[in-house]
């Protein structure tokens, strides 16, 4: 088998995303975010996510909420974060389903509607 090389990952990733590869723009931010073969870098996750979001990359726009839900490379904004997690989930993305779920259930960037969550919930079990 091959050694699990982070270093050569984040590489690779940052070529394909130079060509404006849109999976490896969303994976280069997953790298910024956790440190993985680079330092932790909050701006550039921020940036990279917003940058695949904006190329249509439906788990990247989750990831941008999950951005602005937590704060990250950005100002916490959980309105902002609840409206890119409807936009995620109505394309299917399913762990935008279950945060946005959560938003319903916890009235975070919209009102209280357990009706709501409950639905999101059981639709993301269903795809899962």
């Amino acid at each position: 088998g091959t050694e699990k090389d982070e270093i050569k990952a984040f590489e690779l990733y940052k070529e394909a995303a130079e060509k404006g590869d849109t999976n490896a723009i969303n994976n280069l931010g997953y790298c910024y975010q956790n440190g993985i073969g680079t330092e932790k870098n909050e701006t550039k996750t921020f940036e990279l996510y917003k940058e695949a979001s904006e190329k249509g990359h439906i788990k990247a726009i989750n990831d941008l909420g999950y951005c602005y839900f937590n704060g990250i490379g950005t100002e916490k904004d959980e309105t902002k974060a609840f409206e890119l997690y409807k936009e995620a989930a109505e394309k299917d993305e399913i762990n935008a389903i279950l945060n946005l779920g959560y938003c319903y259930r916890n009235g975070i960037g919209t009102e209280k509607d357990e009706t709501k969550a409950f639905k999101l919930f059981k639709e993301a079990a269903g795809k899962g």
